[in-house]
């Protein structure tokens, strides 16, 4: 898998997308344009029907962004379908649907819990990784791993990274240690956190075969990155100096109209 600018020539890494948007609009195609990705270069391998494949890849966050009325300009995601090619630079349409019965295209997903708990660990961590370059690639392992190895729904037992035995159907070399640390963080949440079956989560459905397919998080729900946004709230001293020159304030305007009253 490569991934480059969108040229007559230029071959691309298999991307369909985690996305997170703050609103929803069903009557039209979606058109999201694929931007840049977080560059952490390592190998990946997968197994499916005819054989063992292996290429060297970025993993990390994409970022995306759209130009159509009512959804979110920027968004960031990661890579879901291993072997199906998409562009940096290129646009893509897609149409909202449900979760249920998305597979995957190539190879196709597990069948035991992998969306979920895919969906699980984005949901939980794409605040917690985003613009961190080890913890996006973390990330994306993780998702890989979940979406093709996962053994049941919320199982942390037998997700493996580097294992590559017989039932193994996705792991990865030449990486460093850091992004496989980062990825057993998020990996270890599943089994050990109350888990999201529903998420809120809803997919759009890429319109053509050849494409891929990304989450989709409905207005009325916080996204993942809204969740970790912080209010700050001033101590007790800044509360009441803000007191302070609030009734002053008021002193002030009573004053003043009463001078013009």
């Amino acid at each position: 898998m490569k991934l480059a600018r969108l040229t007559p020539r230029s071959a691309a890494l298999a991307g369909a997308l985690f996305i997170a948007t703050l609103a929803v609009n069903t009557a039209e195609a979606i058109a999201y344009r694929l931007e840049d990705i977080t560059r952490e270069t390592l190998a990946v391998h997968w197994r499916d029907g005819q054989g063992v494949h292996a290429e060297y890849t970025y993993a990390g966050e994409f970022t995306a962004l759209t130009a159509d009325y009512g959804y979110r300009s920027t968004v960031y995601s990661y890579c879901t379908d291993l072997a199906v090619s998409v562009y940096l630079g290129a646009t893509y349409q897609y149409d909202l649907v449900t979760l249920q019965g998305q597979t995957g295209l190539a190879p196709v997903w597990s069948s035991d819990g992998g969306m979920l708990n895919a969906a699980f660990l984005y949901y939980n961590n794409a605040a917690h990784a985003h613009g961190d370059q080890v913890r996006a690639a973390g990330l994306q392992l993780a998702i890989w791993e979940a979406l093709y190895d996962s053994a049941g729904l919320n199982q942390r037992d037998g997700l493996s990274l580097t294992s590559q035995g017989p039932s193994d159907r996705f792991w990865v070399s030449h990486v460093r240690p850091e992004v496989v640390a980062a990825a057993d963080e998020y990996l270890n949440q599943l089994g050990t956190r109350a888990f999201l079956e529903e998420t809120g989560l809803l997919w759009l459905k890429a319109s053509h075969a050849d494409a891929q397919g990304m989450f989709y998080m409905p207005a009325e729900l916080p996204s993942p990155l809204d969740l970790t946004q912080s209010v700050s709230v001033p101590d007790s001293a800044s509360t009441a100096m803000l007191l302070l020159l609030a009734a002053s304030a008021i002193a002030l305007f009573r004053h003043r109209w009463r001078l013009t009253s």
